[in-house]
């Protein structure tokens, strides 16, 4: 098809329906981080955060994903 559009079908209605939820909750997710950001952060620690997005990943991430406890477990 012309713009690389993909010919509609129910498959691709159902893609396209999932995706828009997950819009969705990613946007209501974003918002609530934001919203819950202490108010007590300086303006001294949020620019080292700016400077250091990778340190912010990893805590965010950490936070945020708990490691899966499988891997905690030891293969003999």
């Amino acid at each position: 098809m012309e713009n690389g559009q993909k010919p509609f079908n129910e498959s691709n209605e159902k893609t396209a329906k999932r995706q828009k939820t997950l819009d969705r909750l990613t946007k209501k997710f974003i918002s609530s981080v934001v919203d819950c950001l202490p108010s007590q952060v300086d303006a001294m620690t949020m620019q080292e955060w700016v400077k250091n997005p990778r340190a912010l990943q990893k805590v965010l991430r950490e936070a945020l994903c708990p490691p899966d406890v499988r891997n905690d477990f030891l293969i003999f």
